[in-house]
């Protein structure tokens, strides 16, 4: 595991440093521009001073330039503060602002692009669960917020979670999908989910012959039929929740870890939800593996977004 200990001794080497940042595609290495006159930078490297350096085209200006100099992405930060954002929003720290002394709306503009990055990688994998002998509960859910003085459905829903997890690998895949009500506009329909909406989220993540577990909802009897998986299910709706072997409860507790860990971070605008959702599937099927390790892995896989 890489320690905070790690952190600091590779931040004081700024040779490594920079290296680290070339290996990832945040600093590119190619010649520019002189960043005294504008000029471009002769291609070929020179040593000063001991160390590789570019040099200026331009006679009145002849000046040599580190090669630690080139494009840092598309952020100005000084390299030291790039390498701590990845290291500490990695490890799911809070108030990133504050540690690290920048400005909320750079964190949050970063924060953005390393989900994105998290969810293009987990992607580009095509995870499947299940398979003969695995047991996959499946289940859904609504995020949103309670509204105060309003009766029924007390929700204001933002998106409809749909989820997995098998039973023995302890996998667990989560993506947003649409209930939609049929009419002249779009409008979000309330109740349970059909057969139309899950079928291809199930076809894409869950293996042919698994052992599949709902809690009740019909559309699963249609679904399991055509992966031609055995159906089990335990009906919420009538106050039954364990029959045996038979029942929902782990995926059931990833909603309610999902929820504390939304509410944490003071709710998810409707334009995040599924980036937000898949980072949260990535922390949750960490395992062992340290999460700095696999952030970079993503990165030089070529998720982060430019």
């Amino acid at each position: 595991m890489f320690s905070v200990d790690d952190l600091f001794t590779l931040c004081a080497d700024q040779d490594a440093i920079h290296a680290l940042l070339r290996d990832l595609g945040f600093e590119d290495p190619r010649p520019r521009v002189c960043p005294k006159c504008g000029a471009k930078l002769d291609a070929t490297v020179v040593i000063h001073q001991g160390k590789e350096h570019w040099r200026c085209k331009a006679v009145a200006c002849r000046r040599f330039v580190p090669l630690q100099s080139g494009n840092l992405g598309y952020s100005k930060l000084p390299p030291h503060k790039i390498v701590q954002i990845l290291y500490f929003w990695a490890r799911d720290t809070h108030k990133l602002d504050e540690l690290l002394g920048l400005d909320p709306k750079t964190v949050a503009d970063w924060s953005a692009r390393l989900r994105l990055c998290v969810a293009n990688g987990l992607d580009s994998e095509n995870l499947q669960v299940g398979g003969p002998g695995h047991v996959v509960e499946v289940d859904e859910t609504e995020i949103g917020r309670r509204q105060k003085g309003i009766h029924g459905h007390k929700t204001s829903v933002k998106g409809d979670i749909w989820g997995c997890v098998d039973r023995s690998t302890g996998v667990l895949i989560l993506e947003v999908y649409d209930k939609v009500k049929v009419g002249e506009l779009w409008e979000r329909r309330f109740g349970p989910p059909r057969a139309d909406e899950l079928t291809t989220l199930c076809e894409q993540f869950i293996q042919q012959k698994s052992r599949l577990y709902s809690d009740g909802a019909r559309a699963y009897v249609q679904i399991a039929a055509k992966l031609q998986c055995k159906h089990a299910f335990v009906d919420h709706s009538s106050g039954e929740y364990v029959r045996g072997d038979v029942h929902t409860n782990t995926i059931d507790g990833w909603w309610g870890r999902l929820k504390v860990w939304w509410n944490a971070r003071g709710g998810v605008q409707e334009g995040h939800i599924w980036t937000t959702l898949k980072e949260f599937q990535w922390r949750g099927n960490l395992r062992g593996t340290d999460p700095w390790l696999s952030l970079l892995d993503y990165i030089r896989a070529g998720h982060f977004p430019s």
